[in-house]
């Protein structure tokens, strides 16, 4: 009886999914540009450059400085009259002695410096520098916004040594908000508005909304004591599922890196259960290039090709980090780079030594890390080995564990292929 209600829970599942797939196709289906181009997550090359076209009165949309002033009174929620009738000006990746910030939103009695998070991680006093160059800008008020996909905090490393609390805002609220209200003062014939539509489909996926369609009807067909009850069986089987896939998943890892360079080592005792129970547990993978540098300080430095999967999701980083030598042996443990790389010159030398784009990195002479940035998916998203996103549901499917398996060990040979 039973098994007779998980094989009708599963069947009533699968025709809900079935339907929302068609009405997808009937609605034009799940195209978008950005996730064409690969380009979906980017936040400076997409997010960035997209939200700033629209701000930007002279990017071609004909539109004036409508677009800013809607940003100003529902993004920003500046409701004050003297505020609104203030003249406004917004400028994108704008460079300060403390780095760039990602937009800069101002009057002549306010500054606004915005801080967007879609992937990257937070640097440390991010906001609090952000905070002080605002301060020096003559105005009245200013104020520091931080901008992420659900209006989440920032970290702590980020905000320590605020003055003013900074201020949460989200895509899933305030930017979807904006962009609705854009779309509604711009004619059909303006080709801005089909940006803005494509735009808006983009925020909207980023944030999942597309995802959960079919969550209603879903809940409909549990609310059913037998196929209540077949759900809490088939539920007993997932964490087994997880623990027997990621094993699969690093024995199938560790043979390919072996492949790649024998004399790799897992820094971190592998526990399947303990990974996926405990956010703060991270795996870590290393291999030492053989490159050794001598740096300005007098020292040298074995230069080490690190794979590190943590954070809540299970994200699979890599990068490269140095580590201190001691006669001819590298030492364990990498060092904070900051304390290795203290010229220009040390920083030129690493730019040939490793012939990288550091500017497409999520992370720069950053903590231990040279530079870090993620493995993405063909589909241009994150591994995530601990939240099981749909680049790893996709996995389960024997073929297609093969072939993300080659893209990831691909990224890692092109990584260590820049190395001269």
């Amino acid at each position: 009886m039973a098994e007779k209600c998980k094989e009708n829970l599963i069947s009533e599942a699968k025709k809900i999914i079935s339907n929302n797939i068609e009405k997808r196709k009937n609605s034009g289906g799940d195209y978008n540009i950005f996730s064409t181009l690969g380009i979906e997550r980017h936040e400076v090359f997409t997010h960035s450059n997209m939200i700033y076209s629209f701000l930007n009165p002279d990017s071609g949309h004909f539109m004036g400085k409508e677009y800013l002033k809607l940003f100003v009174k529902h993004v920003l929620e500046f409701n004050d009259p003297i505020e609104l009738s203030k003249e406004w000006y917004a400028e994108s990746e704008w460079p300060f002695s403390g780095g760039r910030i990602d937009f800069v939103v101002f009057s002549d009695r306010r500054y606004v410096a915005i801080e967007m998070k879609i992937d990257a991680y937070d640097q440390e006093a991010q906001l609090s520098r952000y905070e002080k160059y605002a301060k020096t800008q003559n105005r009245q008020n200013y104020d520091v916004f931080y901008l992420s996909i659900d209006g989440k905090d920032a970290s702590e490393q980020s905000a320590s040594g605020l003055e003013k609390a900074y201020r949460r805002i989200s895509f899933s609220k305030h930017i979807m908000e904006w962009l609705n209200r854009c779309i509604g003062v711009t004619s059909m014939s303006n080709k801005a508005y089909n940006a803005l539509i494509q735009y808006r489909e983009l925020v909207e996926k980023l944030i999942s909304d597309q995802n959960q369609k079919g969550v209603g009807e879903m809940s409909v067909i549990l609310q059913n004591a037998a196929n209540y009850r077949a759900y809490l069986e088939l539920v007993k089987s997932e964490q087994t599922m997880k623990q027997a896939f990621l094993e699969k998943f690093f024995y199938a890892f560790g043979e390919r890196l072996k492949q790649v360079d024998p004399g790799f080592k897992n820094d971190v005792d592998l526990d399947t259960s303990l990974f996926l129970n405990k956010p703060s547990n991270r795996i870590a993978f290393s291999l030492d290039t053989g490159k050794q540098l001598s740096m300005s300080n007098g020292k040298q430095y074995s230069l080490i090709f690190s794979i590190d999967i943590g954070e809540r999701e299970g994200n699979m980083a890599l990068g490269f980090s140095l580590t201190g030598i001691q006669g001819e042996q590298s030492l364990n443990g990498n060092i904070d780079v900051r304390d290795a790389i203290t010229t220009e010159d040390d920083k030129d030398n690493l730019y040939k030594v490793l012939d990288n784009e550091y500017n497409n990195a999520a992370g720069i002479f950053e903590n231990k890390w040279i530079y870090w940035d993620y493995i993405y998916s063909e589909k241009n998203s994150r591994y995530n080995l601990r939240s099981f996103n749909d680049p790893i549901i996709e996995m389960l499917d024997e073929e297609k564990f093969r072939h993300e398996m080659d893209r990831i060990i691909g990224n890692i040979s092109n990584h260590l292929s820049r190395i001269k």
